[in-house]
């Protein structure tokens, strides 16, 4: 008698321990990506039990899971599972949450638990809104009061508002002055150089800037001239 008449055949459980034993030839696509349809859900057939959609495979379990909740939310078919290479995964409409990536979708596609997450941080962020709303109003009554102390608080605030301002223009108007004092030193010792600049000066300034389209910059010049001519003699004057 043959070796091979005494043993018994392998039946289809033993096939299917081969197949829970198989490793992948290819370690970087450990995890596969795929979703599948049963036979009630398509057609009356006897001879189909369902069928299954490959969508690709991948280096790690989490990056299967991300592209299994994508493709859910992006059809709406919540069938999708990320296993990894050669362990059983039962086909049927009762999903388990360790096999099936289970995201509840609407009929729009999108992640309920997610869209209920941002409506109900939506709705916080108004309410906070609102009250603040409603707070600042009544600290702006309150401020008018001169009773209560929100009163006091904003004449606080605006007083030390009006220091700063008071300080920063007094500090401007010291810089402006003396670079004022430092420009009429420089004109004085001009003139002293060219004396006949002074009766030139206005007649060529007119001439080049109404060339040039700066009539407005030319009659703000005079203007502006008679003062700083009466300073000039002054210190000339003085001298």
């Amino acid at each position: 008698m043959a070796a091979s008449d005494s043993l018994p055949k392998p039946g289809p459980v033993d096939n299917l321990r081969a197949l829970l034993k198989l490793r992948s030839p290819h370690p970087y696509c450990e995890y596969q990506v795929f979703a599948f349809v049963l036979n009630r859900d398509i057609q009356k057939n006897d001879d189909l039990y369902g069928m299954i959609f490959p969508l690709g495979g991948f280096y790690t379990k989490e990056e299967a899971s991300a592209h299994a909740r994508e493709v859910i939310v992006k059809t709406g078919h919540p069938a999708v599972i990320a296993a990894r290479y050669a362990v059983a995964i039962p086909l049927t409409t009762k999903f388990q949450n360790e096999v099936v990536e289970s995201v509840t979708v609407d009929t729009s596609g999108k992640l309920v638990n997610l869209q209920t997450m941002q409506s109900k941080k939506e709705h916080e962020d108004y309410e906070k809104q609102l009250q603040l709303e409603q707070d600042i109003t009544k600290e702006a009554e309150a401020e008018n009061d001169p009773d209560n102390i929100e009163h006091f608080k904003r004449q606080c605030y605006l007083a030390i508002k009006n220091l700063a301002a008071y300080r920063k223009h007094r500090e401007d108007m010291k810089l402006a002055e003396a670079n004022f004092v430092k420009r009429m030193e420089a004109v004085k010792e001009h003139h002293l150089k060219h004396p006949e600049h002074e009766a030139k000066f206005l007649p060529y300034l007119k001439k080049k800037l109404q060339e040039r389209g700066e009539s407005a910059l030319y009659d703000a010049i005079e203007k502006g001239y008679p003062e700083i001519h009466d300073r000039l003699r002054d210190m000339l004057i003085n001298e």
